[in-house]
């Protein structure tokens, strides 16, 4: 199977957010607090260190691109989104067209900053992407979800409703997606779909959130 890696030297934030649930209720900052192991200090040099290095590149466009996209991820886990964006945009345009991770990254970025429209057009380029290139199904079901997720807080119900359907269809053990559309549904006052999805995503985390059984108690009654 033929699938798009990430680029040399460079590390994918969605995928080391992968364990991360964002549906269960925290929000975009304090959840990627709580994966990121360099201190403050560490992303202020490396951003620095990454700084002289692209300027010192001047016709190596890989590793032009690879440079910007490894400063983009520190510019991302430090919460300057505008500059890692700048900097995805960068590496997009070396390398956009055979890596879904840079997109990927780049709409997390642009939700993280409330532009919902630019992240799901990123989403949907990953999506593509991974397509194209036959990627793993898991990796395309989550980013389903995660396009799911956008679609939802902008109110585009049929929409995220389609993508949590994807994403379950190519991957049935991904929890996040059964626990998103049980909210969707919950939402739509479904009580008995709201109920089966929330009581899927209890069997399928291995620490479910407790907001989980609070809800389907909700749907219960």
């Amino acid at each position: 199977m033929l699938v798009a890696a990430p680029l040399t030297g460079c590390q994918p934030l969605v995928s080391s957010l992968s364990d991360w649930e964002r549906s269960q209720g925290n929000a975009i900052a304090e959840a990627q607090a709580a994966v990121i192991e360099e201190s403050p200090e560490e992303i202020a040099a490396a951003i620095e260190r990454l700084t002289e290095e692209i300027a010192a590149v001047t016709d190596a466009e890989n590793e032009w691109g690879s440079l910007h996209y490894e400063r983009a991820y520190y510019h991302h886990i430090g919460g300057n989104f505008e500059a890692a964006i700048a900097d995805y945009d960068i590496a997009v345009a070396a390398h956009g067209d055979r890596d879904s991770q840079l997109y990927s990254d780049r709409a997390l970025a642009q939700e993280s900053l409330g532009n919902g429209e630019a992240a799901i057009a990123d989403y949907t380029k990953a999506i593509a992407i991974n397509e194209n290139w036959g990627d793993e199904e898991d990796a395309l079901a989550l980013t389903h979800a995660w396009r799911g997720d956008v679609h939802e807080s902008l109110g585009e119900m049929d929409a995220a409703l389609a993508d949590y359907n994807t994403a379950i269809a190519l991957n049935p053990g991904l929890g996040r997606a059964f626990y998103d559309r049980a909210y969707l549904y919950q939402g739509q006052e479904n009580w008995s779909q709201s109920i089966q999805d929330f009581t899927r995503y209890i069997q399928l985390a291995a620490e479910p959130y407790s907001g989980a059984y609070y809800s389907r108690g909700i749907a219960y009654e």
